[in-house]
């Protein structure tokens, strides 16, 4: 069983029922100017046993501001509440048909400025390793 989409579909309903706008890979053509990506994930499968396959799974989440360059160039503390609201799907963890054995998280913040906007992201990077039930 692959675990992918059921970490995808933990992620997306965990933290779109805590208000934020999730995306799969990429925003729609709507113009958010605030919202979560699941950009990314990898997943090792390892030796497991005769009844159950181990994995050793990550998601990058990228939580992105853009804002106009010009004036008010708007504060980070919504990216800071975003991630909060990623800390606590983190800690509560339960990804359906899998149980989990470590977990790790890492973020970074990084601030790109264009010629009209400034896009202000925090990439977490959650590593957690499964078993199948």
């Amino acid at each position: 069983m692959n675990p992918n989409k059921y970490i995808r579909k933990y992620f997306f309903d965990t933290l779109t029922t805590d208000g934020l706008s999730v995306f799969d890979s990429r925003k729609g053509l709507d113009s958010q100017n605030f919202y979560v990506l699941l950009s990314t994930q990898s997943k090792i499968k390892e030796k497991g046993n005769k009844c159950s396959e181990y994995y050793d799974c990550t998601i990058n989440l990228e939580i992105i501001q853009v804002s106009p360059k010009e004036g008010n160039a708007v504060s980070r503390v919504a990216l800071d509440d975003a991630e909060e609201k990623i800390m606590d799907a983190y800690d509560s963890l339960a990804i359906e048909n899998f149980n989990e054995t470590e977990k790790n998280y890492t973020s970074t913040d990084l601030v790109t400025y264009g010629v009209n906007e400034i896009i202000k992201r925090i990439i977490v990077t959650i590593n957690f390793k499964l078993y199948e039930q």
